[in-house]
């Protein structure tokens, strides 16, 4: 059994379907999922066992989006290269190159609520994880069901996924932001659990000093990750999603098979 770690990389983040795709044909079974951003709501639909959701989601992700601001800005913030990595810079710049004060993803977070089912996922033997920030406490969460109020996990979802391009929404009297600010591939979510095999399903490659990371000696680590250039953050075409879908499901196949041949 494993446990499967989604890292955050907004519109890359269908490649990840496609890894999981992948290990439903070769019959991995895992106990457990965390995720940051995207990767939370990916985690979830994995949690629920719900393909057919997830399918249909990376279908109409870049309706929402071009939906949520106008096909013009869309397209324009699709192939925009921010010039910060700082989330209040990023705020502001939005402001100036568009004239918005952030992208509305009300209708996104609705339809996560109504994707995301509550009941099966705390009923669910198996952990699920997110990672997000809360503005209030100045500081990064890293969260299992069990550490979510009742009746909120689709709200912790989403705030899971709130990069600066958003316009701000109040949740609890707080306000929160994309957890890969924080930690964006939370494989210590798991160790500390007690997972000692785990999946990486990644969506940048690795840095030359982290393929040589060394987690724990008693922990297996295995990681899934494109060798190809996945697109920008924001990139929601659905032929890049179709794309990225084909090379999780690859990649996915390709380790698991060089693996069994050792």
């Amino acid at each position: 059994m494993y446990g499967i770690v989604l890292e955050g990389g907004g519109a890359k983040g269908a490649y990840q379907i496609g890894a999981w795709k992948a290990l439903r044909e070769l019959g991995i079974e895992f106990n457990g999922v965390v995720g940051t951003s995207i990767g939370t709501i990916n985690a979830a639909l994995m949690i629920q066992d719900d393909f057919e959701a997830a399918c249909d989601l990376w279908s109409k992700v870049d309706i929402f989006a071009s939906d949520s601001m106008g096909n013009e800005i869309y397209s324009q913030l699709a192939t925009y290269k921010f010039t910060s990595k700082d989330p209040m810079k990023i705020k502001k710049e939005i402001k100036e190159a568009f004239g918005i004060e952030g992208m509305d993803i009300s209708s996104l977070r609705r339809y996560v609520n109504s994707m995301v089912k509550e009941d099966i996922i705390r009923k669910a033997s198996k952990d699920f994880g997110l990672v997000t920030i809360s503005m209030k406490k100045r500081r990064g969460l890293r969260l299992f069901k069990e550490d979510i109020p009742q009746g909120q996990l689709g709200d912790y979802i989403v705030a899971s996924c709130y990069f600066p391009i958003y316009k701000t929404i109040e949740m609890n009297g707080d306000f929160f932001l994309d957890g890969s600010y924080y930690d964006r591939l939370p494989t210590k979510m798991l160790i500390d659990k007690g997972y000692k095999n785990i999946i990486e399903i990644r969506l940048y490659p690795p840095k030359q000093d982290e393929e040589k990371q060394i987690y724990d000696s008693n922990v297996n680590v295995i990681t899934i990750y494109p060798k190809e250039y996945l697109g920008k953050t924001m990139d929601f075409n659905k032929k890049t999603v179709i794309r990225n879908m084909k090379l999780g499901y690859s990649d996915a196949y390709k380790v698991f098979k060089d693996i069994k041949d050792i």
